[in-house]
This record gives C-alpha cells, sequence and structure tokens, in this order.
C-alpha cells in the first residue's frame, strides 16, 4: 500500500515528507524518486535520482538530469 504524505520545500538540498499523523522526514538530495507520467524520455514506473530541489511559482520543482520537473509528476516511496 502506498503511503500519502505532503512533501514540502525545505532547501536547495532536501525536503520535508509529513505523514498523515504529523510525523516529519527530512530527506536530502539525491533521492530516488518514482515517475507516474510520461514526460519526456522518462516512462511511467521509470526511478530516477532528484539532484536539487527549488521552489517555483507556488509549486515544488525537482532538477533531474540538469532539467527541472514539477515534483507531481514523481513519488516517493519511504516508511516513516
Amino acid at each position: 500500500m502506498m503511503q500519502k504524505y505532503i512533501v514540502k520545500y525545505c532547501d536547495h538540498n532536501s525536503i520535508l515528507l509529513i505523514n498523515p499523523v504529523g510525523v516529519l522526514k527530512k530527506v536530502y538530495c539525491p533521492f530516488r524518486v518514482r515517475c507516474i507520467n510520461p514526460i519526456g524520455d522518462f516512462t511511467p514506473d521509470m526511478w530516477l535520482w532528484v539532484e536539487e530541489v527549488a521552489e517555483g511559482n507556488r509549486e515544488l520543482i525537482y532538477t533531474i538530469l540538469g532539467r527541472p520537473y514539477a515534483h507531481h509528476q514523481f513519488i516517493i516511496l519511504t516508511t516513516f
């Protein structure tokens, strides 16, 4: 079962994950994400490394292979 969580920007090198009961987990770059929609050369279920994190216009941006992508195109599989 996939766990639901909220992703928040921390700094260019990390994000905070918040699970439904409020437990925090800090994740540092590089971290792995799984693509959930086809984006350019990326296919669904493809695993990629996030090199850097940024805040865009009201959304979180992951830098992957030197290019920016919206975080909602990917998921992080983790446990708390």
